[in-house]
């Protein structure tokens, strides 16, 4: 709004949206769409953080009320970076020591915004605070690890690192899934929660249909891709090993 404030009614109606379609139309969910629109970074990062926790809350047969405040929170996770001058989130290069430290203060600034948006619920600020957290311990604000991370925060940190990655920003390209998969799964070990990873990796397309692959038997375009099987999607082989077109695919 003009004055500076967050419309929570009008926020908890797009939270409510996003659940019902997805409510909706489950059986797409592997195939989620990029919904990044041509708008300002940090609120395009965090729909998409909020539809992949909504996605993850579905998968773990949380009731719709908890699903809401997962997506909620998802949505409102990096609040607290309208703290954070401009300069610094859109730095082309690394932050200095000074500038990662105001960075970092972001998860607090969130929860303290939070706490006066939402005060009856705790859980929506405590995301905020934890979404940075890793498992063992190594991330921040306050270097929690393992299960006293709570469970939509160990959630909300896997939504919010897999979009950065398959995203553009100002200092790096976008990952294609399958890059952010093996990233997030064999380059990041103690980061996550491993069954909540499992759990996401399992249900979002690592090889999008239309991606086109190079395999053993040639190149091949992916046709489909299955729950609990993101990683071994159906494809049709259209050209041998040396890109030659093959006449019956």
């Amino acid at each position: 709004e003009e004055n500076g404030t967050l419309d929570t009614t009008a926020l908890q109606r797009v939270t409510d949206s996003i659940v019902f379609d997805l409510f909706e139309n489950r059986n797409n969910l592997v195939q989620l769409t990029d919904i990044r629109a041509h708008d300002a970074y940090t609120f395009a990062h965090s729909v998409n953080v909020a539809v992949l926790s909504a996605m993850m809350g579905m998968l773990c047969h949380m009731p719709r009320d908890e699903i809401s405040l997962i997506t909620l929170g998802g949505l409102l996770h990096d609040i607290g970076k309208v703290t954070v001058p401009y300069e610094i989130l859109t730095k082309a290069g690394h932050l200095n020591d000074e500038e990662w430290q105001v960075m970092q203060g972001h998860p607090e600034a969130g929860r303290q915004r939070l706490k006066q948006m939402f005060p009856r619920d705790v859980m929506l600020s405590t995301i905020a605070l934890q979404h940075h957290e890793r498992f063992d311990g190594s991330g921040y604000t306050h270097h929690v690890r393992g299960k006293s991370i709570h469970p939509y925060s160990r959630i909300t940190a896997i939504a919010d690192v897999y979009d950065a990655l398959t995203s553009v920003r100002p200092y790096k390209r976008a990952y294609t899934p399958s890059v952010a998969h093996r990233l997030m799964a064999t380059c990041s070990p103690g980061h996550f929660d491993l069954n909540f990873l499992k759990l996401f990796f399992d249900n979002v397309a690592i090889y999008p249909v239309g991606t086109i692959l190079r395999t053993k038997s040639g190149y091949a375009i992916v046709k489909e891709v299955e729950f609990g099987h993101t990683l071994t999607p159906l494809v049709c082989v259209f050209a041998d090993q040396e890109g030659k077109l093959i006449d019956k695919p």
